[in-house]
C-alpha cells in the first residue's frame, strides 16, 4: 500500500499515465524535482492497495514555481 503522485502543467493533465504515478511509498511528504521557474504545476495523489488497486485522484492543488 502507498501513494502515487501525479503532476503536470495543465489542470487534470498529468505527465504520468494513470497507474504510473511517481511512487511516494507510505510517506505523506513528497519533493518534486526538475520543475521550471515561472510555470504553474498541478498535483494530485492516489492511494494504492496490496492487490494493485488504485483510488481515484485526490483533489488537485497547484503551485507556481518561483
Amino acid at each position: 500500500t502507498g501513494y502515487r503522485v501525479y503532476y503536470g502543467t495543465t489542470s487534470r493533465g498529468y505527465a504520468q499515465n494513470r497507474g504510473s504515478g511517481l511512487a511516494a511509498g507510505s510517506s505523506t511528504a513528497f519533493t518534486a524535482t526538475s520543475l521550471r521557474k515561472g510555470v504553474t504545476y498541478y498535483f494530485a495523489v492516489t492511494s494504492t492497495d496490496g492487490q494493485g488497486g488504485e483510488s481515484a485522484y485526490s483533489s488537485e492543488v497547484s503551485k507556481l514555481v518561483q
